[in-house]
């Protein structure tokens, strides 16, 4: 899995919006809320909490949708595709990563 990670306002604003390859998943740093006003495309959701527990997953979520889980600490996204995608109560093992240490200010 390659992830990118949005660590700015403005990048987790962004999203996936505007990106079209299949194999990019993004991360969104402390974020619990998302939404797919501007997308264009379906996308895979997964709310995932501080320790790394999967506890909401969207498949195929549509365009001009929004969706909340208030005990996620950040979401992954990726553009909807068919094959395995994380499940709910999947665990994720994490590594704790400043934003100095991924070239980004703090904010």
């Amino acid at each position: 899995m390659r992830l990118n990670i949005a660590a700015t306002l403005f990048a987790r604003l962004k999203g996936l919006a505007g990106r079209s390859v299949p194999s990019e998943e993004i991360i969104l740093a402390s974020c619990r809320d998302i939404h797919t006003y501007t997308m264009h495309r379906k996308i895979d959701v997964a709310f995932v909490s501080p320790k790394g527990e999967v506890l909401a997953v969207y498949r195929e979520l549509q365009p001009h949708k929004r969706k909340k889980c208030k005990n996620a600490a950040f979401v992954i996204e990726r553009i909807a595709q068919d094959g395995c995608w994380l499940q709910v109560g999947d665990e994720l093992g994490l590594t704790r990563i400043s934003l100095e240490a991924i070239g980004k200010e703090r904010r």
